[in-house]
């Protein structure tokens, strides 16, 4: 149910009113639509004709989801949220040069409710892969910190610095289709796993902002890419991994574990090339943290 903001009907007739801000309604063809601004559903019985020009948004059913079901959900959360939801939508669009769909404004919406009851209640929540998205998605993340200064100052509460990446979750959904998102979520996933294979084998902390982290997740990046396309490092000699195994057992060990997460993420084998580069990554992160 994409959200149309193009030229459409110039009045609708509202067919029920689920609370004084969201309403169904037909236009004069009968095609269905739900509505959405301040007061459209006051006294719809007595006056069910209604302007486009007073109403803030409309939808339209396109995407299977039920004008019922929709206008349900929307009933359902605070205006003043899905206000700020829609905000936070026409900031991601503009940024991804991109639309997004009316599921996405929704889930922006129950987020912000959401996150504001946790804040108030005390209650914290443990959002997974906080320290890997802004390497498995900086593009998303860097949007996400926008929209969470966007929702801070719209709701005047203080949201926690780690709603940023769930919000960036949100605008990945958003943006790869579902054949796409396992993919797009693989990298993440290799990381956070990665990470902590070196963690346990060393019982080191590493630091997620460090610039060795930041130099593993790009190379796994890449790496994920090559393997996706059968193109991986044939440069590094036989000598040179046998030195570096030699020289680093635990760290070519740890490496070859690191080497069978990524095998089993994509389903591939790593070469003997690329675990001489996990290796020296790994000397690199336990050296350096």
């Amino acid at each position: 149910m994409p959200e149309s903001n193009r030229p459409g009907p110039t009045e609708f007739t509202i067919v029920r009113a689920y609370n004084n801000n969201v309403a169904e309604a037909k236009d004069d063809a009968g095609r269905d639509y739900v509505l959405m601004g301040r007061g459209i559903g006051f006294n719809a019985s007595r006056r069910p004709r209604i302007a486009a020009a007073d109403v803030d948004r409309t939808f339209r059913p396109t995407d299977g989801e039920g004008t019922e079901r929709f206008a349900a959900l929307l009933a359902e959360l605070p205006n003043e949220h899905l206000e700020t939801a829609a905000l936070v939508a026409q900031l991601v669009r503009d940024r991804l040069d991109a639309d997004v769909s009316d599921s996405f404004l929704i889930g922006i919406a129950d987020h912000i409710t959401t996150a504001i009851e946790r804040v108030r209640s005390g209650y914290e929540l443990d959002i997974p892969l906080v320290a890997e998205m802004p390497y498995a998605f900086p593009t998303e993340t860097g949007i996400a910190r926008e929209v969470l200064q966007v929702i801070r100052s719209r709701t005047h509460v203080k949201l926690p610095d780690e709603e940023t990446a769930a919000l960036a979750l949100h605008i990945v959904n958003a943006r790869f289709s579902t054949a796409e998102m396992p993919t797009a979520f693989k990298l993440a996933k290799v990381l956070h796993d990665s990470l902590q294979i070196v963690r346990d084998a060393f019982d080191v902390d590493l630091d997620p902002t460090s610039v060795s982290v930041a130099r593993f997740a790009t190379h796994l990046r890449y790496l994920i890419t090559r393997l996706q396309a059968a193109s991986q490092h044939e440069d590094a000699s036989e000598f040179l991994w046998n030195a570096a195994k030699t020289a680093h057992p635990d760290e070519h060990s740890c490496a070859v574990h690191v080497g069978n997460v990524l095998s089993q993420a994509t389903g591939l084998p790593i070469r003997r090339e690329e675990e001489l580069y996990l290796t020296l990554h790994v000397l690199r992160l336990t050296t350096n943290g």
